[in-house]
């Protein structure tokens, strides 16, 4: 059985973060919704989450500021980030260091569904035979 997890979604779009919000929740997950980086790093230092999601449209602090904050936490290397990101023109999207998964937007639900559930319930690296060399 898949394991709960506690998931911050932050999407400067109301319709898109409620439909994210909807997605995330109906997996079985607690989603506390944001529109802002400050936001964000308010509940991050309320309740560590296992996930935090962020739309690269945050203007007031920017996504790499809130990835930073988040990732300088004593707990911030446990907790998961999915960046939302525009690509750039050019079919490419820019990854930031300290995201753990970038999707692009527009996001499928399907697929932030998967990544919230790949981050708090990653699959076990498959056992592998030892074989003695003789």
């Amino acid at each position: 059985m898949a394991r709960t997890g506690w998931v911050i979604i932050t999407e400067t779009d109301p319709i898109a973060r409620k439909s994210l919000a909807h997605a995330v929740r109906r997996a079985g997950h607690e989603v506390i919704e944001c529109e802002s980086g400050l936001q964000t790093l308010l509940e991050v230092a309320k309740w560590p989450p296992d996930v935090v999601v962020l739309d690269d449209s945050i203007s007031d602090l920017g996504l790499g500021a809130v990835v930073d904050a988040i990732r300088s936490r004593p707990d911030g290397s446990s907790v998961g980030i999915i960046a939302l990101l525009h690509d750039r023109g050019d079919g490419r999207i820019h990854s930031f260091e300290g995201v753990d998964v970038c999707i692009r937007k527009p996001v499928r639900a399907s697929s932030l569904v998967a990544a919230v559930r790949d981050l708090i319930e990653p699959e076990p690296e498959p056992m592998r035979e030892v074989v003695p060399v003789s």
